[in-house]
């Protein structure tokens, strides 16, 4: 069995079933008593807490611990003498020890000198042992706990315990009873006072720990304040940037603003991008960029073609948009008939006509250069090719198709009516034709505008037309 090396200033031998509280309050009292406030105990006592009685085979580490006390402290009781292993414990010290380091401990029954034999009183002694018998030659002196005040294992009674305390620890301790009482106060005074400075330090340190926490969150919400408020007027500034040339930003910029943060500024730009263009309705998203915009007669349809060949058909009433066809390549352009029930597209590689039924493919013998238009009704369609310069009409009833080459490279081709077509060029060369024989009605003859540019309509009935050039 492994033992330890650690030394023991005292032994206490006692019963368990009947002085475990005392000799608990006993050993606490002892190792407490005197103490410096930096040491763990002012003594180190053992006090064997396991039921021998139950478990013999652990008796080899009591042996080693009292080998190893300096005093044995015996908790004298009926109890204790009939203990089995009390005598045991006894035996072993009066056997190895002097029982000049033996300290008695009168906790229950009677304890009665022999003077004239020289031995304790047998028929009166009721606390001791057997063992004991002829060990002292002298009428040894114990201390009677039997008085003490409430029972020295009541906590509320500890505090008036210190004369009986001193008994036993001051032969321990090898000092003088009133010396180590003295000693005692002092060093009780002392923690006590210890304590008191230790706590108003504590104390003092908090307050100031929490004075600095509560100013570090002060500091750390004026912070968050402040950037919040930069950062809102920064959208605020930023969206009045874009006020003019992206709308759908400038109002998303301006009401982030105003909700990070409410001020004048936030305000003003969230008003200002709401009021920029009173006519807007709504924004419509197409899924990626808008390359080419078309929108039917009566206003009610919008069709959009985008650089990554998607062509997207909405109600203005509402609802979301159509996908009208997936073409490869960048659409190139769009057009949508009077009431907006057929749709034309064409892309870097392919044409479509598009119906409440689905898209059809459209062939034609040259490719378009992206210029289409449709008539009011949507039976004809009209593309223009540039290499070579013509025209190519296709009649979606019959199937059939009819191309007319041309002086120029049509920009713009706008139906006038279902039976007309008028196309014209950048620089305002134009042509009005039949449908769907695309002979000519009149043109332009030479022009004497100039390059105007891409960006040109015709007026309804063909008699005006607008070019914006850049």
């Amino acid at each position: 069995m492994r033992t330890s090396s650690a030394q023991y200033d005292a032994f206490i031998s006692y019963s368990h079933q009947q002085e475990r509280p005392l000799a608990e309050a006993l050993q606490s009292e002892l190792q407490r008593f005197a103490r410096p406030w930096y040491l763990p105990r002012a003594l180190r006592v053992f006090r064997d807490t396991t039921n021998l009685a139950a478990t013999p085979e652990l008796w080899p580490s009591i042996v080693d611990a009292l080998s190893r006390s300096e005093w044995f402290i015996l908790m004298a009781s009926p109890a204790s003498a009939q203990s089995r292993w009390v005598p045991e414990e006894i035996k072993w010290w009066t056997e190895n020890r002097t029982q000049d380091r033996m300290l008695i401990a009168l906790a229950d029954g009677e304890i009665a000198w022999d003077h004239p034999g020289g031995d304790f009183d047998w028929s009166r002694t009721t606390a001791l042992p057997p063992t004991v018998s002829r060990v002292f030659r002298h009428e040894p002196f114990w201390i009677d706990l039997r008085s003490r005040p409430r029972g020295l294992s009541d906590p509320e009674a500890r505090p008036q315990l210190g004369d009986l305390v001193a008994e036993f620890a001051a032969p321990i301790r090898g000092v003088d009873k009133d010396t180590l009482v003295g000693e005692h106060l002092v060093l009780e005074r002392r923690t006590k006072r210890i304590l008191r400075t230790t706590v108003a330090t504590l104390s003092a340190l908090l307050v100031a720990v929490l004075a600095a926490t509560v100013f570090a969150v002060l500091q750390r919400n004026e912070a968050r304040t402040q950037s919040r408020i930069a950062i809102a007027r920064q959208l605020a500034a930023t969206a009045t940037s874009l006020t003019g040339s992206r709308m759908d930003l400038a109002q998303l910029f301006a009401v982030e603003a105003h909700r990070m943060h409410d001020d004048h500024q936030t305000r003003a730009a969230l008003f200002q991008a709401v009021t920029a263009s009173p006519a807007l309705i709504r924004y419509l998203p197409a899924g990626g960029p808008v390359a080419v915009l078309s929108s039917s007669a009566d206003g009610k349809v919008v069709v959009a073609g985008t650089t990554t060949g998607r062509v997207l058909r909405w109600t203005v009433a509402g609802g979301p948009p159509t996908l009208v066809a997936e073409l490869q390549g960048r659409v190139r352009g769009v057009a949508v008939s009077a009431d907006g029930s057929v749709v034309v597209a064409d892309s870097d590689s392919s044409a479509v006509r598009w119906t409440s039924s689905g898209a059809q493919p459209l062939s034609f013998s040259t490719r378009a250069n992206g210029v289409v238009a449709i008539s009011p009704s949507g039976r004809f369609v009209v593309l223009a090719s540039e290499n070579p310069k013509r025209l190519q009409l296709l009649d979606t009833t019959t199937g059939r198709t009819t191309q007319r080459p041309t002086a120029y490279s049509p920009a713009h081709i706008q139906f006038d009516g279902e039976f007309a077509v008028v196309a014209m060029s950048t620089d305002a060369l134009w042509d009005r034709k039949t449908v769907p024989a695309l002979a000519a009605v009149n043109s332009s003859g030479e022009s004497l505008l100039g390059n105007w540019g891409t960006e040109l309509t015709l007026a309804p009935g063909g008699a005006r037309f607008a070019l914006g050039k850049g």
